[in-house]
């Protein structure tokens, strides 16, 4: 057993480009014996918006990192890349006998899991609800102003979206 902390590079093991030096971590570690190690730091030297591991960021990856990072209902594209982010941890966990992070890294997946699928269950049950109203008050709406409704699919479109967020905004105090 040592205090002294080691560094070592590994290759991620789902790596699809294995011996070529394309997802590679850098790891800090302190031996405590037994052919165990505690991680004390990982560092991705790839690009971590290369989902699939296939060796380069494609036009879906980049566009994807990039729409969540500007639209992000109710932090549902935030918990999933955060469960991406993990994949690192824990793979540096796992080849260097880390068993008490693996089960840490592990925990806060499951945790990230369960709080993404209570969000989506939260967002459809809620705009289940609030979309039936707004669509009776986007058909009254129609109604009430035809020379507006002649402008058509585009206008209905943003007054029943604007009326989704607005009633969304004023629920979604209430419902953490």
């Amino acid at each position: 057993m040592s205090d002294k902390v080691q560094g070592k590079a590994i290759e991620h093991s789902m790596s699809q480009c294995k011996g070529q030096g394309r997802h590679i971590i850098a790891v800090g570690y302190k031996p405590v014996g037994g052919g165990l190690n505690e991680v004390t730091c990982t560092i991705p030297l790839y690009d971590i918006r290369d989902m699939d591991l296939s060796g380069g960021v494609s036009w879906s990856e980049a566009g994807w990192s990039a729409a969540t990072r500007i639209i992000d209902p109710l932090y549902i594209f935030g918990i999933m890349n955060s469960l991406g982010r993990a994949s690192f941890h824990l793979e540096a966990a796992h080849q260097l006998r880390d068993y008490q992070m693996m089960m840490a890294t592990t925990r806060e997946i499951l945790e990230q899991t369960f709080k993404l699928r209570h969000e989506i269950l939260r967002a459809v049950l809620v705009k289940s609800f609030v979309t039936a109203n707004i669509n009776l008050n986007v058909d009254l709406f129609n109604l009430g102003l035809t020379e507006i409704s002649k402008l058509g699919f585009l206008t209905t479109f943003v007054v029943k979206t604007v009326l989704e967020q607005a009633v969304m905004r004023s629920i979604q105090p209430m419902l953490n």
